[in-house]
């Protein structure tokens, strides 16, 4: 697989880590996939290139940035199977955790000093019968920051969830799940989020 996607720029500054978008880019972000299938399931390899530019009155400033990432659902036992993606790369936050970190950040010289990052999730889905099934969770982003960073810049997140679903028949389905997650920025404040929610889905 091969995808031509619209090139932004996200970057914070030394001051903040509150994102500016810019569409300042002459180049679009390149992606290659390529997916292996088999009776275990199936394992893809990706890989990002791209480039980030920032444009700032008289100053402007350009940098590569790149990405690999590794993903796939292996079958296990009858009716489960693990489904992973491990993801790194410099100057691809707006790709990854909901762009939790920034591309960049705009140094004081105005230049562009790119963010490095790795993350990743591993989740194991278990079938407790025809209809019931219950998926458990643990997800971890760690942001390589440059000194130019600010203090609220995040540094890390740590998540893990578990949920309940049901068919009511072979197309509603109704579910539970909870979750926890932690953040830590780099002036060392952390906190942390729990969220309890409720689904209710129609396949048509």
């Amino acid at each position: 697989q091969l995808a031509v996607e619209n090139s932004q720029t996200v970057t914070g500054t030394s001051a903040s880590a509150a994102a500016t978008e810019s569409n300042d880019n002459s180049m679009p972000d390149l992606v290659a996939r390529y997916t292996h299938k088999g009776d275990f399931g199936h394992v893809s390899l990706a890989a990002l290139g791209r480039q980030i530019r920032n444009k700032d009155n008289a100053v402007s400033d350009s940098a590569n940035g790149f990405g690999v990432s590794l993903s796939g659902k292996v079958r296990v036992f009858a009716a489960d199977d693990i489904r992973f993606m491990f993801t790194h790369g410099q100057g691809i936050g707006r790709y990854v955790g909901l762009n939790s970190a920034n591309d960049a950040v705009v140094n004081a010289d105005g230049e562009l000093d790119t963010i490095d990052i790795t993350a990743g999730y591993v989740t194991f889905r278990h079938a407790w019968n025809e209809k019931l099934r219950s998926s458990f969770q643990l997800a971890g982003f760690e942001a390589g920051n440059p000194a130019s960073a600010s203090a609220d810049a995040t540094k890390s997140v740590r998540s893990g969830l578990v949920n309940l679903i049901y068919n009511v028949t072979p197309r509603p389905e109704v579910g539970v799940e909870a979750l926890h997650a932690e953040r830590e920025v780099e002036g060392g404040a952390d906190g942390t989020l729990d969220r309890l929610q409720f689904m209710a889905k129609h396949s048509f």
